[in-house]
């Protein structure tokens, strides 16, 4: 399986207008296929793309730029798709979850419940010495 690379505000050679270049690398890192990807708008509440294929020459001057340029826009596209999928979540830790931490408990310092025990259990273990 191949690698795909992503760079953002690219001028579209086909219809001059800019979009995601999407670079797609066969297995012996080789450009495969290179397309933009032009964002439409959402229809019937998910997001709708068109794309024009670009030359493989076009896509490799991009990238030697864009590496001279130390990657600046690069997207990485699992990134994009683990952060819309938490929602951009903020809060760190356990806050997110709902939960609250376990507490504490040091031996000795902390009051501990009280032990009770079942009658049945306690009036069997009091046979044993009868």
């Amino acid at each position: 399986m191949g690698k795909i690379k992503c760079f953002r505000n690219v001028e579209c050679q086909i219809c001059h207008t800019k979009g995601m270049l999407q670079i797609f690398f066969n297995s012996s890192g080789k450009i495969k296929y290179a397309r933009i990807r032009h964002y439409e708008g959402l229809i019937n509440g998910k997001p709708k793309f068109h794309y024009c294929k670009q030359p493989n020459e076009y896509a490799e001057q991009i990238l030697n730029d864009q590496n001279h340029d130390h990657n600046l826009n690069n997207v990485d596209l699992k990134l994009l798709t683990i952060s819309s999928k938490n929602g951009n979540r903020g809060a760190g830790g356990l806050a997110w979850i709902g939960r609250k931490p376990p507490k504490l408990v040091i031996v000795g310092s902390n009051p501990t419940p009280p032990v009770s025990a079942e009658p049945r259990t306690l009036l069997l273990s009091l046979s044993k010495y009868e």
